[in-house]
C-alpha cells in the first residue's frame, strides 16, 4: 500500500488535483473557443457574402445603364422624341418597343423638361414632373444615373441617361428592375446569405434559406432601423448581433448603392445551431467539472488534513514559547521534511530555555552590581557632601577674618574649588537617584515666574563677572500660577541656563516663557533659552544628552563639568512629562528648548503685570558693569 513518507508523494496528489483543476478550466476555455471561432467563421462568412454582392451590385448596374444607354441610341426612340410636341400614344409606344428590347419592367419617357410623356406600367399616366427624382436632373445636365427610386407603389433600381440628337437633350429614357422577392432571391443564390432589403424601418424585399418560422416583429424592425442609422458609412462594414425573425442572428449591413444611404442589404446567418450545440457541450462540461471539483476536494481535503496537522501543531507550539512556556514541545509523527522540522524545533526550544536561564541569571547579577554601583555613589555622594559643606563653611569664616592679600586669595580659590566640587558631588547623587529609580516629584502650588526669577537672581552674578546681559521674557497675560514640582524645574532651569551663560564669553542669554496649548485645567508651556554662544557642531548632537559626555573633552578642562547636567536635565523633563530639544549653530550660538505640561491652580493668582511679553519690555533683565 502506498505510504505518505515524503511531501513529494504528497505534493504529487496535490498537483493530481491541481491538473484535474486545469482541465476543468480547459474546457471551459475550449467551449469559449468553438464559441468564439464559430463566431468568427459566420463573420468570415457575411463578409465574404459583401464582397460578392459588391461584384454583383457593380455588375447589374454596369449592365442596366450600358442596356439604357444602348436604347437611347437607337434611330427610332431618337425620331420619336425629336418629334415637336410629341403626343402620349407616340411616346408610349416608343415605350412599349423599348420594354421589348430591354426586357426591364420599367419604362418610362420624359421629355426635355423633364415631364413624363409615356409610362408602360401605367399607361394612363403622364405629363408629371420627374424632376424630384434622383437622376432626372443630371440627365437634363447630359448626365447618366444609377440609383433607387421609389416609384408609385415599388422600389426599382433604375437607370436614368438622356436621350440626345447632337449636341441637344430631347428628352430622357428611365429603365428600371423592380426590387421584390425575385430581386431578393437572385441576391440569396449571389452571397448564400439571408437577405433583408430595408427602407429606413421598411422591408422593401427579403429571402431566407430557410423560412422562419414567425415573421419580424415591429419592434425589431425599429431596431433594424436604429442599427443602420448609427452605422458609418465612410468604414468598411462591422457584424453585430441580433435576435431577428425568432432566432439569434449574426448580421451586416451594407448600402445597396454607395451613394444611397436610405436603402440597405441586411446579410444575416442564424446562430442558434451553433449556440444549441455550445450550450449542450457546455452542459456535459459543467457536469464533468463538478465531478472533477468533489474529486479535487475529496483528495485535498485528506492531503491538507496530513499537512496541516504537524503544522497546526507547531503553530500552537510557537504561541506557548512565546508566552513564556519554554518547556513545550510537539510530537514528531513522521520521518518527512515536517517530522524533521518539527525535530529542529524541539532542539530550539531546549536551548532557548537554556540561553534564557542564563540570560535571567546574568541580568539578576548584572542588576545586583547596578544597584550596588547606585547604592554606593549614592552613599558616597552624601558622606562626601558633609566634609565639603564643612570645608566651605570653614572657607567662608576664614574669609571673614583678617587675612593678608595672598591669604584672601588662596582662600578664595579654595571656596571656588570646594563649590565645583559639590556641585559634581550633588550632579553624581541626582543621576544615581535616577538610574536607580528612587527620583521623586512633588505636587504643589508655586509661581512660574518666582521660580524663574530665583534661579536668574543666583546666576545674575555669574553672567555679569562674563560681561553678559541676562534677559527674561513672558508671554502677555499669561497666567503663571500653576501646580507641578517648582525645585526640580529650577533645577533645570539652572542647568541650562548655568551651561548657556558657562558658553558664552560675550553677548547675551535670553529665556523666554510662552504658553503653546491650553487643555482644561493645564497648559504646555514652553521654555527657551537663547545663548551667543560658541554653538555646538552637527556631530556631536547625538552625544549631547548622554551621560559623562561633552561636546568636546577639552571642554571639560575649559568650563569645567561633569558632563551630568543635560543628562539629568533630560531625565528630569521626561519625568514631569514634557520633552526636550535644542538648536545650534557652529559661532552663533545654541536654543536650548523644553515643552512642559502643567496644571492651573483652581483659584487663579493674579496675572503677572510686569512682564510686557516679545513686545520689547522684559520681566528681567541684568547688564554687564560699565
Amino acid at each position: 500500500m502506498f505510504k505518505f513518507n515524503n511531501l513529494r508523494s504528497k505534493f504529487f496528489l496535490g498537483m493530481g488535483a491541481v491538473i484535474l483543476s486545469f482541465i476543468f478550466l480547459s474546457l471551459l476555455f475550449i467551449a469559449q473557443l468553438i464559441k468564439k471561432f464559430a463566431r468568427e467563421e459566420i463573420s468570415r462568412n457575411l463578409h465574404d457574402g459583401v464582397r460578392a454582392y459588391g461584384e454583383f451590385s457593380a455588375l447589374s448596374n454596369k449592365l442596366l445603364i450600358d442596356k439604357a444607354r444602348s436604347v437611347a441610341e437607337t434611330p427610332y426612340l431618337k425620331a420619336t422624341m425629336n418629334i415637336p410636341q410629341v403626343d402620349h400614344e407616340t411616346a408610349l409606344y416608343a415605350a412599349k418597343k423599348v420594354e421589348q428590347v430591354s426586357k426591364t419592367p420599367l419604362v418610362l419617357l420624359a421629355d426635355h423638361e423633364g415631364k413624363l410623356l409615356a409610362d408602360v406600367t401605367n399607361p394612363s399616366v403622364s405629363g408629371q414632373d420627374l424632376q424630384e427624382y434622383p437622376g432626372i436632373h443630371q440627365a437634363l445636365q447630359s448626365e447618366e444615373f444609377v440609383g433607387v427610386w421609389q416609384y408609385l407603389d415599388h422600389f426599382y433600381l433604375v437607370a436614368v441617361t438622356p436621350i440626345t440628337s447632337g449636341e441637344q437633350v430631347v428628352g430622357i429614357l428611365v429603365l428600371g428592375n423592380v426590387l421584390n422577392s425575385t430581386f431578393a432571391d437572385n441576391l440569396r443564390g449571389i452571397t448564400g446569405r439571408d437577405v433583408i432589403i430595408l427602407h429606413a424601418s421598411q422591408v422593401i424585399a427579403e429571402s431566407w434559406l430557410e423560412k422562419p418560422s414567425f415573421p419580424m416583429t415591429s419592434e425589431e424592425l425599429a431596431s433594424l432601423g436604429t442599427l443602420i442609422k448609427r452605422m458609418d458609412r465612410k468604414s468598411a462594414p462591422k457584424n453585430f448581433s441580433i435576435h431577428l425573425a425568432g432566432s439569434h442572428r449574426l448580421a451586416i449591413a451594407v448600402p445597396l448603392r454607395e451613394s444611397d444611404s436610405e436603402y440597405s442589404v441586411i446579410l444575416s446567418r442564424a446562430f442558434d445551431n451553433i449556440l444549441a450545440l455550445y450550450r449542450s457541450a457546455w452542459g456535459w462540461i459543467v457536469m464533468a467539472g463538478i465531478f472533477t471539483a468533489g474529486i479535487a476536494l475529496f483528495v485535498s481535503r485528506g492531503i491538507a488534513a496530513r499537512l496541516c496537522r504537524p503544522i497546526r501543531e507547531l503553530m500552537e507550539a510557537s504561541h506557548a514559547m512565546a508566552q513564556g512556556n519554554l518547556s513545550t514541545c510537539v510530537e514528531v509523527i513522521s520521518q518527512d521534511e515536517i517530522g524533521k522540522l518539527s525535530q529542529a524545533f524541539n532542539t530550539m526550544a531546549r536551548r532557548i530555555e537554556k540561553l534564557i536561564e542564563n540570560v535571567c541569571t546574568n541580568a539578576e547579577k548584572a542588576e545586583a552590581a547596578n544597584k550596588a554601583k547606585s547604592e554606593f555613589l549614592a552613599n558616597m555622594s552624601h558622606e562626601l557632601r558633609t566634609p565639603m559643606n564643612g570645608i566651605i563653611g570653614m572657607t567662608g569664616f576664614l574669609l571673614d577674618s583678617e587675612l593678608s592679600p595672598e591669604q584672601r586669595n588662596f582662600s578664595e580659590t579654595i571656596r571656588l574649588c570646594a563649590d565645583s566640587l559639590l556641585t559634581i558631588i550633588n550632579d553624581i547623587l541626582d543621576f544615581s537617584k535616577t538610574e536607580s529609580q528612587n527620583l521623586g516629584l512633588e505636587v504643589v502650588n508655586f509661581d512660574l515666574t518666582e521660580v524663574l526669577f530665583e534661579v536668574l537672581d543666583l546666576l545674575a552674578v555669574q553672567a555679569a563677572e562674563k560681561g553678559l546681559e541676562l534677559i527674561a521674557y513672558f508671554q502677555p497675560d499669561m497666567e503663571t500660577a500653576v501646580r507641578g514640582d517648582p525645585g526640580r524645574l529650577r533645577q533645570v532651569l539652572m542647568n541650562l541656563i548655568g551651561n548657556a551663560i558657562k558658553f558664552t564669553e560675550k553677548g547675551e542669554v535670553v529665556i523666554r516663557v510662552q504658553v503653546e496649548e491650553k487643555v482644561d485645567q493645564s497648559s504646555l508651556f514652553r521654555f527657551d533659552i537663547t545663548d551667543t554662544g560658541i554653538g555646538i557642531p552637527n556631530q556631536a548632537y547625538d552625544r549631547l544628552f548622554k551621560s559623562f559626555s561633552q561636546v568636546d573633552g577639552s571642554m571639560s578642562r575649559k568650563y569645567g563639568g561633569s558632563g551630568l547636567g543635560l543628562a539629568i536635565s533630560k531625565k528630569l523633563v521626561e519625568l514631569m512629562g514634557g520633552k526636550i530639544g535644542f538648536e545650534s549653530t557652529v559661532g552663533q550660538g545654541s536654543t536650548f528648548w523644553f515643552d512642559l505640561p502643567l496644571e492651573m491652580q483652581l483659584t487663579r493668582s493674579e496675572k503677572n503685570s510686569s512682564g510686557a511679553g516679545f513686545a520689547g519690555l522684559s520681566a528681567f533683565r541684568t547688564k554687564p558693569p560699565g
